[in-house]
């Protein structure tokens, strides 16, 4: 099994298999932030190699929010964008996708925005202007374990 992480952009395709309704794209970017989330606390290893950054309405992917730029409402099709990381989205790493997929399916983007909202990792991340905003991985994981 490959242990290396993934790209958001594999994430992202296999969230929105999941929903063939689609879904925002500010519920997407907070379910990539939560599936990286849940792999640092139960694993110990990061899903997918981007690094997330705080903003008032949560938690975004740089890189994410360029292959998406401009659209609103996202469907799988839409991500034409070809992933630097080959490694799929299977075993642990799919375990991890479905199960946020299942805990958060139902929520809408401001629904999830408010209850991300007051997260210690997305609080240390908007102090964090030296840093670019930089969400820290290591408080995520911690977070995430309690």
């Amino acid at each position: 099994m490959n242990t290396q992480p993934t790209s958001i952009i594999n994430v992202a395709r296999s969230l929105l298999l999941a929903e063939s309704d689609g879904m925002t794209i500010m519920k997407l970017q907070k379910l990539c932030y939560l599936a990286q989330a849940y792999s640092l606390a139960w694993t110990g290893k990061k899903l997918v190699t981007e690094r997330f950054y705080a903003h008032k309405n949560g938690s975004y992917s740089k890189e994410l929010a360029i292959a998406l730029k401009g659209i609103y409402l996202v469907y799988y099709s839409d991500l034409k964008y070809t992933p630097k990381s080959p490694v799929p989205v299977s075993g642990n790493k799919a375990i991890i996708v479905e199960q946020v997929c299942k805990t958060m399916r139902g929520f809408s983007s401001s629904s999830l925005r408010n209850i991300f909202q007051n997260e210690a990792p997305l609080q240390a991340g908007l102090k964090n202007k030296a840093g670019g905003y930089l969400i820290p991985e290591t408080m995520m994981e911690e977070y995430y374990k309690e």
